[in-house]
């Protein structure tokens, strides 16, 4: 008998060509994708910037106020329909009420900002217990499944410098955003000829994945993050440099 083909993976693109590289093509329908790093690193300014690009996607916060995230957005130029961001005001960090409210919305596309401040009613426990991260991520992994949306959660590092082993094995991808380390300074870049750091080094991030069920994984890419802009990849200029 003939093999059968392999049905094609329906990606949705984050409008962030680069970033969609990494992911080998967009976000998958149906996944689930950790995104994490240390606290400050830029999470919530990729996320908005690019799970948000084309209205179709929820954003739930239980860490920020609603407000907050619409100031957020109208900064980086993203727009938003008014019921698409809920904040830790309204309730962002109920795993079921945040889910319901997408099924409503038809969004194709749900960041969980984050996963230590998710929460599910019937479990027992504190949010961000560990305990309750694992339940939360098993339950978002099966419901996105299920419903065929893509899942991004926001994860913090823990002391080892790692998300939680019971998450990296429940995920489908796992992003790790991190500065650029102008110390060791791998791509040379960093310095001039006089040794002096040169302008925005502060503000490079690296993104990789180190995690993919659906593409290559141990690839890392190099971002500029701008304050009022958002992401964009990196582009050298040493060879127009003195």
């Amino acid at each position: 008998m003939p093999k059968r083909k392999p049905k094609a993976l329906k990606r949705i693109s984050t409008g962030l060509p680069l970033l969609d590289k990494l992911l080998g093509g967009g976000l998958v329908l149906g996944s689930t994708t950790l995104l994490h790093s240390d606290l400050g690193a830029g999470k919530t300014t990729l996320l908005l910037q690019t799970v948000m690009h084309d209205g179709s996607a929820l954003y739930a916060s239980g860490e920020m106020r609603t407000d907050a995230l619409h100031l957020y957005c109208e900064r980086l130029s993203v727009s938003v329909a008014p019921d698409t961001l809920i904040g830790v005001d309204e309730g962002g960090g109920d795993v079921k009420k945040m889910c319901a409210f997408a099924e409503k919305l038809k969004v194709q596309k749900v960041v969980v900002d984050s996963l230590p401040t998710a929460w599910l009613d019937d479990v027992r426990g504190d949010a961000g217990s560990p305990q309750m991260i694992k339940v939360v991520a098993n339950y978002l992994t099966e419901w996105a499944l299920q419903k065929k949306i893509c899942v991004v959660v926001v994860g913090h590092r823990n002391r080892d410098g790692a998300p939680p082993e019971s998450v990296l094995q429940l995920v489908d991808a796992v992003l790790e955003m991190g500065r650029y380390n102008d110390n060791e300074d791998p791509l040379g870049i960093a310095y001039d000829r006089n040794g002096e750091l040169r302008e925005g080094m502060r503000n490079l991030r690296v993104i990789g994945c180190i995690k993919s069920r659906y593409c290559e994984s141990d690839v890392e890419e190099l971002f500029v993050l701008d304050a009022d802009k958002g992401f964009a990849p990196y582009v050298s200029k040493l060879a127009k440099l003195p």
